[in-house]
């Protein structure tokens, strides 16, 4: 009894620090993220900043369609290959396939910035290329990161979390002084920052898992490949349907308003992204591995109620956590958003209770769809999000048509509010199944 009793204050003390370590990581890049959009809202100014904001949405894309999928699938089959010793199937297949797309999309870009310099926007030819090269750095560095959160090496995830936007704001400041200001010369250190970052995140995953065995079998690989593929196909798929979600309010206000007001509806968001997104990415990021490896296979039903009971836990928490941002925002909103930016982005200011609260509602259904995502059963939440995906794109664009920025904010949240009970119903669905023996949905 005794023994059982140490055992379980270890594991308890273990979690704790591990707890710790995720949030101070978490903590220390709000601060930093809070810093580069102090930096870039504060010199570049609502129009220029809506200009970055705007060519920002291309680093999007690469991370829903490409490496999101990819990571997501690498953590999935992580404990499986970690256990049975074959990582590096794991490892060279993903790695295979991402330079692979990153070549084409280096070339879809570099298209994109010769037809923009042939129109004479050499501005924009100049932040196609930027992105594109942000995008490629600040991706490779979260899949390194996600890697050593499945290995459970918190507290070097947490170092690179805090040196990502640090360094971003650091290149960005340098570089506008150097420079002169514009949304060019910003973006052109926010890309140094990020390639910084990365180097350095490659060179503690390389030290890490230096002593993986090398060359693989081509058919383990093969199998490796297709399970992956099976797995993450899914994540693509509504990876670029939430792609075009999430751009599109950018681009609809841009398209009905202009890039002033897409400046002013950015900063708010970024702050309102601050209590919702950054501490519903700590708690996922805790909670993903033993979620994971409480669900096993995603078949048997106690490790899947186990790993039930983990996200929703997690998923109270939030929501406490939820209404205690959306209070705050409503007392002393207006205050952050100048301290965050500048008084030119004090329009922004009545946007903040409802897309704290928008954007919570979004969280808390990204934390419940960890439950399809343990138990493999991904077939009806995939067309819950493309289905989520699609109306959202909608309502944006009716919202910027109708009612500019407002509108844009009263679309985020409806949809998220649509989002959230249908990943209700499917979880609902799945442990009921699961419960009775049934096959997977």
């Amino acid at each position: 009894m005794a023994a059982r009793f140490a055992f379980t204050a270890e594991r308890v003390a273990a979690v704790g620090v591990e707890a710790t370590v995720v949030t101070l990581g978490q903590a220390g890049a709000l601060v930093a993220a809070l810093v580069l959009t102090k930096v870039l809202t504060s010199t570049l100014g609502e129009e220029q900043y809506g200009q970055y904001a705007l060519v920002m949405t291309g680093p999007m894309l690469l991370q829903q369609f490409v490496f999101g999928p990819a990571s997501q699938a690498g953590l999935r089959f992580y404990p499986e290959h970690a256990a049975r010793g074959t990582l590096p199937e794991l490892l060279s297949v993903i790695f295979g396939w991402l330079r692979r797309v990153s070549l084409l999309a280096a070339a879809i870009a570099i298209v994109i910035a010769v037809g923009l310099a042939m129109m004479g926007l050499w501005g924009l030819a100049a932040l196609t290329l930027l992105a594109l090269v942000i995008g490629l750095a600040q991706n490779y560095q979260a899949l390194f990161a996600s890697f050593q959160a499945a290995a459970r090496q918190r507290g070097v995830v947490a170092v690179h979390q805090v040196l990502d936007p640090a360094a971003r704001a650091v290149g960005a400041f340098l570089t506008m002084r150097w420079l002169g200001v514009g949304a060019v010369t910003g973006t052109t250190g926010v890309m140094l920052g990020a390639i910084a970052v990365m180097l350095s995140q490659r060179q503690q995953f390389l030290f890490s898992h230096s002593a993986e065995p090398a060359a693989p079998a081509k058919q383990s690989m093969l199998e490796t490949a297709n399970a992956m593929w099976s797995y993450g196909s899914s994540f693509a798929l509504w990876g670029l349907f939430t792609w075009a979600q999430q751009a599109s309010d950018r681009w609809s206000l841009n398209a009905f308003a202009d890039a002033e007001s897409v400046g002013v509806y950015v900063a708010a968001y970024q702050l309102a992204s601050v209590p919702t997104l950054l501490a519903g990415t700590a708690l996922s990021q805790f909670v993903f591995p033993i979620v994971f490896n409480r669900a096993g296979d995603g078949t048997a039903p106690a490790a899947l109620r186990s790993a039930a009971r983990a996200v929703h836990i997690v998923t109270a928490l939030f929501a406490v956590w939820l209404a205690v941002a959306v209070a705050l925002c409503w007392l002393i909103g207006s205050q952050l958003l100048v301290l965050m930016t500048s008084e030119r982005f004090l329009g922004g200011a009545p946007l903040l209770v409802p897309l704290t609260f928008g954007l919570g509602l979004a969280q808390l259904a990204q934390l419940l769809s960890l439950i399809p995502l343990s138990s493999k059963r991904l077939d009806t939440y995939r067309w819950v999000k493309i289905s989520q995906s699609v109306v959202g794109v909608g309502l944006n664009i009716i919202g910027a048509a109708v009612a500019g920025v407002e509108g844009v904010v009263l679309a985020l949240i409806v949809s998220a509010g649509i989002y959230l009970l249908a990943v209700f119903v499917v979880n609902r669905q799945i442990l009921k199944a699961n419960l009775d023996g049934h096959p997977a949905i």
